[in-house]
């Protein structure tokens, strides 16, 4: 008996158990982890199979999958979905989804299929896709980040909100998504009165500057005289279309005619609506050639408006809150051109 106690002594033995311990938990890890894959692409494939799609150019049960195929379908998708053709560009992702099970791939396509859907107005679609990717890989921010357009677009921003948390959390910059939200929280809510409103997106302003155009967009909605009040100078070229397009109802007189600031005084000269004056200039250039017309009797000007996104190089006849194609958040750089007017009855940009 003392033999047998005496051998577990040996450091062999110990080292042997210590081993096999660590081989053990090794294997255990492993198969549990193989178990948890095998559970979640069991789960994808399921979800993906309610979004089978019957519309797509090519026969995918005759055509064998080779991971020669992958960049190729990727292209065409990305090509279709980029000329809006999302009907042709959905089964492609499908397909590569259910027959590639690399999961960097996978997380990639699960992105590119939920913008997809996102693009062709299937908020619900777009929604599940990014929910069941988040289920697998809860860190991609990219993911994290389409979800939130989601929550915007349907207008739950209590949920894009708390997904700006999570962007923080995981170490991005979400200042200016927080006051995105903020300002849409303000405006949607019931809580407040228009009065509140106004003093809330005022003091919003304040601390977010880039918020100047929107906060005084809003304030000519809710308080006419809050608005007028709110023009600052320095930045009336940022807001020209605004106060271009303003209906008369909105025009304040006594402010117009009553300023020191050329600019806007030269505004309301080239829309005729305060007299000309031929030593009034503005120093922006489709204004001044306005006024140097209407002093020649030429009235037929009118001044365009086009709104660039330096992110993605697209153009907006509207201006937007969000870029409608990169999704990137309020900016924008205001283009302008002169054409000839087109009487329209009632036109605004509020």
């Amino acid at each position: 008996m003392d033999n047998v106690f005496l051998s577990y002594t040996d450091p062999l033995v110990s080292i042997f158990i210590l081993i096999t311990l660590i081989l053990s938990v090794a294997l255990i890890t492993h198969l549990l982890g193989s178990l948890k894959k095998e559970k979640q692409q069991k789960k994808l494939e399921n979800f993906l199979e309610t979004f089978e799609s019957k519309d797509c150019s090519l026969d995918f049960d005759v055509i064998p999958f080779s991971s020669s195929l992958i960049q190729p379908l990727r292209l065409l998708a990305l090509s279709f979905q980029k000329n809006g053709e999302y009907h042709k560009a959905i089964p492609l992702y499908l397909y590569l989804i259910k027959n590639n099970h690399e999961k960097s791939y996978h997380d990639e396509f699960l992105k590119e299929l939920a913008s997809t859907y996102l693009k062709s107005g299937l908020m619900a679609r777009a929604k599940s896709t990014l929910v069941s990717l988040l289920e697998i890989s809860p860190r991609d921010t990219k993911a994290l980040y389409l979800l939130q357009i989601i929550y915007e677009m349907l207008h739950q921003y209590k949920d894009a909100d708390e997904i700006s948390r999570s962007l923080k959390i995981l170490g991005e910059d979400t200042t200016q998504l927080e006051a995105h939200f903020r300002f849409f929280e303000i405006l949607n809510s019931k809580s407040f009165s228009p009065d509140e409103k106004t003093d809330l997106l005022i003091a919003l302003s304040s601390t977010h500057k880039s918020f100047y155009r929107q906060v005084l967009h809003t304030l000519f909605k809710l308080d006419v005289s809050k608005a007028w009040a709110f023009i600052e100078d320095k930045r009336i070229i940022e807001s020209l279309d605004i106060l271009w397009t303003l209906p008369a109802s909105k025009i304040n007189f006594d402010i117009i005619e009553k300023t020191e600031n050329q600019t806007l005084k030269a505004i309301f000269m080239a829309r005729e609506i305060i007299p000309y004056d031929k030593n009034i200039k503005s120093n922006i250039f489709e204004i001044d050639t306005i006024l140097s017309a209407r002093n020649s009797g030429k009235n037929d000007i009118d001044i365009q408006f086009n709104y660039f996104c330096p992110s993605c190089k697209a153009e907006f006849p509207l201006a937007y809150n969000r870029c409608p194609s990169c999704y990137s958040i309020d900016k924008f750089i205001l283009k302008k051109r002169l054409e000839q007017k087109i009487e329209l009855e009632n036109y605004s940009l509020l």
